[in-house]
């Protein structure tokens, strides 16, 4: 599958966890993927930064301990009122990255499976044709 500048069977606008992952899965399946970000990476990201087991599951086989800053198996829930309780659980719950190393990586995971990424490209309009988007 030969994929130039502007050739590809897919292309995924946004380089944040679902489209860089997105990326990673479609080129493991031999699908061109052409992934474009708007933003140089890394870039900053404003966020909690929490991914949950069950995110974490679905990132499998990729391993996120590399950017992962803290592993959560402690939670406090405080109502409204004051009242509060805290749950400890035996295996962590959440881990916490920060998004712009989380990103990066994830990014770079898509990449090294084969997807072309470009950066500081911002898509103004997408147009159905009828030989592609």
């Amino acid at each position: 599958m030969t994929m130039n500048r502007y050739d590809a069977d897919a292309i995924i606008v946004g380089a944040g966890p679902a489209g860089a992952t997105a990326a990673r899965c479609l080129t493991a399946k031999g699908v061109g993927v052409l992934l474009l970000e708007r933003q140089p990476l890394p870039r900053y990201k404003p966020c909690g930064g929490a991914l949950t087991k069950r995110t974490l599951q679905m990132l499998l086989p990729l391993d996120v301990s590399p950017v992962v800053e803290a592993w959560v198996n402690t939670l406090t829930v405080q109502a409204p009122d004051g009242n509060r309780f805290t749950l400890t659980l035996p295996e962590p719950l959440i881990a916490t990255v920060m998004r712009d190393r989380f990103d990066a990586f994830l990014t770079a995971g898509a990449v090294a499976a084969g997807a072309k990424l470009r950066c500081a490209e911002t898509v103004l309009r997408c147009e159905l044709t009828c030989e592609g988007v």
